[in-house]
């Protein structure tokens, strides 16, 4: 045989696929045990790039996945790759079996990250009678911002009563 570079032998995605799973009797689940993304989801090497192993299980036993579609679970494994446990979704049918799950832990008020007030500070505006340019000013926030947290429109959980140091204040609406 000549001597020389010799082209590597690339296995078939399938085949490598096949090779990359355990069945899990009790739930039915084909779990992914080769590389894994953040949060447990399986990856494996699709046509030049990394790819989710769950689309690549839909893609096998199902086709093509159109444009701007996701891969979601009925199981809720991230490791699920079975094709009997995976249907195609958008963003919004993502979100909305996220929050059917359970899944979804929405940040309000003061534990939003980007927040620049607190409950206090929303409960003081609401009593507070000065123009809105002043109390807009006071807490470097925009008039509107102020409309809305007077009107409601805004930190809607703080609608209605509230303790603020240990004592009940009722927030007009």
């Amino acid at each position: 045989m000549p001597k020389g570079i010799y082209p590597k032998k690339i296995t078939p995605t399938k085949e490598r696929f096949e090779r990359k799973i355990s069945m899990e009797p009790m739930t039915g689940c084909w779990l992914w045990i080769g590389g894994q993304q953040k949060k447990g989801y399986g990856c494996i090497w699709h046509n030049n790039k990394v790819i989710s192993a769950s689309r690549v299980s839909w893609m096998i036993h199902n086709g093509n996945i159109p444009d701007n579609l996701f891969v979601l679970h009925h199981c809720d494994t991230p490791e699920c790759v079975n094709p009997l446990h995976l249907f195609l979704g958008d963003v919004t049918d993502n979100y909305l079996d996220m929050v059917k799950k359970g899944r979804e832990r929405p940040l309000h008020g003061e534990q939003h990250p980007c927040s620049r007030l607190t409950t206090e500070d929303i409960i003081n505006i609401k009593k507070d009678d000065r123009d809105s340019r002043e109390i807009a000013k006071q807490y470097g926030i925009g008039r509107t911002y102020v409309y809305g947290i007077k009107r409601g429109k805004t930190w809607k959980h703080l609608n209605g009563w509230h303790k603020v140091e240990g004592s009940e204040v009722e927030v007009e609406d």
